[in-house]
């Protein structure tokens, strides 16, 4: 047989159980305030996927929050994902749109044999709420799919890191309603020059 040959993965999928993240700044450990043990079995994490349940939305604000992955038993350096905004609607409104679930892909190996300990944090963000910025009134909940391979992945892909700017200035600005503020920026390594 000549040409590439398919590469054929098992995979295995967790959750950080939702959890209230508050209306204000503070860090929440995810799952419940637990760790999350992956099995001896897993040999990288392929991606996550963070969601986020607004409970009440609040005319003229919006549900917005930073999530960090890390793994303090294997010295993972953590991965920031900025969660897209649930917006409220300007005065009464029946619904909001969600933003589209979006898997961040890692490509992380875990190595070593034994389970492994996962932790996610969600801080949640000030979003610009009539003429100021403002934490949303009711506290949503956050959760994070993840998602493993069973197979190593050391010659396959290359890992990707997620990083923000500190969350003091992703969730302070200035401005009015009427105005628009540039925000923070993401930046994103494959592992390669380019």
């Amino acid at each position: 047989m000549s040409g590439l040959q398919p590469i054929t993965m098992a995979r295995s999928f967790d959750q950080f159980l939702s959890t209230s993240i508050g209306t204000s700044n503070a860090r929440t450990l995810l799952n419940g305030g637990n760790v999350l043990n992956t099995p001896d079995s897993i040999k990288a994490i392929l991606g996550a996927t963070p969601f986020i349940i607004p409970q009440t939305l609040t005319a003229a604000q919006a549900v917005a929050a930073l999530v960090e992955i890390e793994a303090p038993s294997i010295s993972l350096k953590p991965k920031q994902i900025l969660v897209g905004p649930v917006c409220g609607g300007l005065s009464t409104f029946g619904a909001a749109s969600h933003p589209l679930y979006k898997e961040f892909p890692f490509f992380t190996r875990l190595g070593g044999t034994g389970v492994k300990q996962l932790q996610a944090y969600a801080t949640s963000l000030q979003t610009n709420g009539s003429s100021t910025a403002v934490y949303n009134t009711s506290a949503p909940l956050l959760g994070v799919d993840i998602d493993y391979s069973l197979n190593d992945i050391k010659l396959v892909l290359l890992e990707r890191f997620y990083q923000t700017a500190p969350v003091a200035s992703i969730s302070t600005f200035t401005g009015t309603a009427a105005a628009t503020v540039a925000g923070p920026s993401i930046q994103i390594s494959t592992g390669k020059s380019s």
